[in-house]
Parts: structure tokens; C-alpha cells; sequence
């Protein structure tokens, strides 16, 4: 039923790993690859998993704590 509203953003999402695992989704929110994500589970080694499969690494690069987002 959200197929035809969610199917065009789909390129925006991308699932974000520490030390391998799968730990939040992320959200794509400038073209250089700049997202947004949830902060605290951002411990070890970083890596996101792009739309079309691609694994890239991945840096914090600032985070706000009380509204737990990450850079």
C-alpha cells in the first residue's frame, strides 16, 4: 500500500553497519553522501550500505547527543 509514496525515496535510505552489523537506517541528505542517523549505536568501525547494494565506508563526522542524531 506505501510502495507508490515510499518507492521514489528509496535511493535516500541506506542501512548503516558498525563493526559489520546492521545497526540503524540512514538518510541520505546531501549528494556527496552527507546522512543523518541515530547516534548512539555508532560505536566501532562504520560502513553504509547504498540503495543499489554498494558497501562504502563510513565516518561520524559530529553527532547531537540529546536528540541522539549523527552526521
Amino acid at each position: 500500500a506505501f510502495a507508490p509514496a515510499t518507492r521514489p525515496l528509496a535511493g535516500c535510505v541506506v542501512k548503516v553497519k558498525a563493526d559489520g552489523q546492521a545497526v540503524a537506517l540512514g538518510t541520505v541528505v546531501e549528494a556527496d553522501g552527507l546522512i543523518v542517523t541515530k547516534a548512539s549505536v555508532l560505536k566501532g568501525k562504520l560502513a553504509c550500505v547504498l540503495a543499489d547494494g554498494r558497501e562504502v565506508e563510513a565516518a561520524k563526522l559530529g553527532e547531537d547527543k540529546e536528540g541522539d542524531l549523527a552526521v
